[in-house]
């Protein structure tokens, strides 16, 4: 019994002594909510907080590691970036640089990138709020879903390229980027065809000559066909609503032939995951073909199905 007790104390022991050191972690640490990048050459950083409106602090180094222990210094405490709601850089050299930042301080998949125009800063800017416009514009579908993740993941595959926004006079825009340029940026047309497209956030209503066609329930699918020498994906969009169907489905044919041109035609890029369908259904045919060669032999056809009425 006198044993029992003894470790039962000890047990006690270790825990309000592991309680107090947990305590301690939570004390000194900064938890950050943004982080933006510049500087390629001497790598800086600028961090913000939960809490104050701007930056908090800076720091630069050799590298993007060294930077944000330089950043570190002044605060006092350790960088906490567990948290980290967006990542933000206008080089896109620090492209190349966000898997090891996930990995390295265990950011969110869910967390957002940003990209920003040439000579502009986040430094006076309230990037909570920030973060909640880019969110809002999603949650409407006049934007693609973007984060950590679906940056990552398009960059893994063979085209290389990621879809990011940027912030615009009209809220966000998007941009396609490599892992080391700026491939360029697409028409707010483009955005929305995206949305049908990439099938994750669709849009509340289609804007046409007429009345706005109001949508109680939509979805897309991507499904693709080979003969062996060449193949061909069809988007389908499924659509019920309110409204003149058939100049809504002509307005979401419209956008999405708008995505595909400047993303796949002029651009050379996949933000849609259309690769990843192909590699699914036909498998041969990306075996055989090269990621160019694809590119010349991968036909597209959009099509809009009315869903049955409830």
């Amino acid at each position: 019994m006198k044993k029992t007790l003894s470790f039962l104390l000890a047990a006690c022991l270790c825990i309000s002594f592991t309680t107090g050191c947990a305590a301690v972690q939570v004390r000194d640490r900064s938890y950050l909510q943004a982080l933006e990048l510049s500087n390629p050459e001497n790598p800086t950083v600028s961090l913000h907080d939960f809490i104050q409106s701007g930056e908090v602090t800076t720091g630069e180094g050799a590298s993007t590691e060294l930077a944000l222990r330089s950043a570190a210094v002044p605060l006092g405490k350790e960088l906490f970036l567990g948290h980290l709601e967006l990542v933000a850089y206008s080089a896109p050299y620090f492209t190349k640089e966000l898997a090891s930042l996930m990995d390295t301080y265990r950011l969110s998949p869910a967390c957002k990138v940003l990209g920003l125009p040439a000579d502009t800063s986040l430094k006076e800017t309230d990037t909570s709020a920030l973060v909640e416009q880019l969110r809002k514009q999603e949650q409407n579908g006049t934007l693609p879903e973007t984060n950590l993740f679906t940056v990552l993941r398009e960059l893994s595959a063979p085209a290389g390229t990621a879809l990011l926004p940027i912030p615009s006079s009209e809220g966000f825009s998007l941009a396609i980027l490599s892992e080391d340029q700026a491939l360029g940026t697409l028409s707010k047309e483009t955005a929305l065809g995206l949305c049908w497209l990439r099938g994750d956030n669709l849009p509340q209503q289609v804007e046409t000559a007429q009345a706005p066609f109001s949508i109680s329930s939509a979805f897309s699918r991507l499904h693709a066909v080979s003969d062996g020498d060449r193949a061909e994906i069809t988007i389908s969009v499924y659509l019920r609503g309110e409204g003149d169907f058939q100049q809504a489905a002509n307005t979401i044919e419209s956008q999405c032939q708008s995505a595909i041109e400047e993303t796949v035609i002029q651009l050379k890029s996949d933000v849609f995951d259309w690769h990843a369908c192909l590699q699914s259904q036909c498998h041969r045919f990306t075996e055989t073909y090269a990621w160019e060669e694809i590119l010349e032999r991968t036909a597209f056809r959009v099509t809009v199905v009315p869903l049955d009425p409830f």
